[in-house]
């Protein structure tokens, strides 16, 4: 992603939380190929966990790469 789209997509973000839209939780649905679906439920079992676990593992995982930027308004004052 180059700077101009990151500083366009950051600032939407600092938009949404001016705005106070904060969720508390929610469902989430998702279709997913067979071999995705195949490799969640291996996953799971792998890790002795829910789907839903294995999930919030691999979004934690990406968020990770983005931490600089995907809070920033508690990031730059």
């Amino acid at each position: 992603m180059n700077n101009n789209t990151l500083r366009k997509r950051v600032a939407l973000l600092v938009e949404r939380d001016a705005a106070g839209e904060k969720k508390t939780g929610g469902k989430f649905a998702a279709r997913l190929s067979a071999d995705y679906l195949e490799l969640l439920e291996r996953l799971a079992i792998l890790e002795g966990c829910s789907k839903t676990e294995v999930f919030r593992r691999a979004v934690s995982s990406y968020a990770e790469g983005y931490e600089d930027v995907l809070h920033p308004v508690s990031s730059y004052p």
